[in-house]
C-alpha cells in the first residue's frame, strides 16, 4: 500500500508509516542475524569448515546486493534477507573458527555482545533524537572505498598485521556511521523499504562484528 494511499485513508500518519518500518526492519533483522548465528554455531559444531564453501557464501550476498534492497517488501524479499543472514553465518565460520583458536571463545563472544551494545545505542540515539545523518554518506563511501583498495593492498603485498588492525578500526567506525546514515534516513524521509533497510542494516552488522573480532583478537 502506498504511502499517500494509508495517509488518505486516515488509518495511519506519516510518522506512524515510518514506526510500522522501522519495527518490521528491526524485526526482520534480528531473525537474520538469528539465522547466521545458527548456521555459524551449526558449521562450528558439525566441524564444518570450509573455505571454499564460506567463498561462495561471500559472493552471493555480494552478489545478492545489487538484488535484494531492490526487491518489495514481502515474503520475498524478506526472506531473501533472511536467507542472506545464514549465507553470512556460513561465510564468517572460518574467521570464527581461526579466532577461536587463537584467543578462545571470548573472544567471539566479546565481539558479539560489544556489536549488540553497539547497535542498540546507535539505533536508540538515531531513531531518539532523530538527528540528520544523511550529510556524511559521501564521506562513508569515501571511506569504505579506501577501506577496500587498502585491505587487497594489504591482503596481497603489504602483509602488515598493523595495516590489518587499523582497518579493521576503520571498518568498525564506518559501520556505526552507515548505521546511523540508513537510520536517519529511515526516520527522517522515510523512503527506505524494510526489505532495503533490514538488508543494510545486516551487512552493517556483520562488518561491525567481523571488525571487532579482529580487535578484541588482538588484545589477546
Amino acid at each position: 500500500m502506498a504511502l499517500n494511499d494509508i495517509t488518505r485513508a486516515g488509518s495511519y500518519t506519516y510518522y506512524d508509516v515510518r514506526s510500522v518500518v522501522l519495527r518490521k526492519a528491526f524485526t526482520l533483522l534480528g531473525v537474520s542475524v538469528i539465522a547466521a548465528i545458527a548456521t555459524g554455531y551449526l558449521a562450528l559444531l558439525t566441524n564444518f569448515v570450509n573455505p571454499t564453501f564460506s567463498l561462495i557464501a561471500f559472493i552471493a550476498v555480494f552478489a545478492g546486493s545489487f538484488i535484494i534492497p531492490n526487491l518489495n517488501d514481502g515474503p520475498v524479499g524478506y526472506s531473501a534477507v533472511v536467507i542472506t543472514g545464514g549465507l553470512l553465518g556460513v561465510a564468517i565460520v572460518p574467521s570464527v573458527a581461526f579466532y577461536i583458536g587463537m584467543g578462545g571463545v571470548g573472544v567471539v563472544v566479546n565481539a558479539l555482545v560489544a556489536t549488540a551494545a553497539i547497535f542498540i545505542s546507535l539505533a536508540a540515539y538515531a531513531v531518539i533524537t532523530k538527528k540528520d545523518f544523511t550529510r556524511i554518506g559521501g564521506i562513508l563511501t569515501v571511506a569504505l572505498l579506501a577501506a577496500v583498495v587498502v585491505g587487497l593492498l594489504n591482503a596481497f603485498f603489504i602483509h602488515s598485521n598493523i595495516v590489518s588492525l587499523g582497518l579493521a578500526y576503520l571498518v568498525a567506525l564506518v559501520s556505526c556511521g552507515l548505521i546511523l546514515y540508513r537510520l536517519s534516513i529511515a526516520v527522517n524521509s522515510g523512503i527506505m523499504s524494510v526489505t532495503q533497510l533490514a538488508f543494510g542494516l545486516l551487512i552493517d552488522v556483520y562488518n561491525l562484528f567481523t571488525s571487532l573480532l579482529r580487535i578484541f583478537a588482538s588484545r589477546d
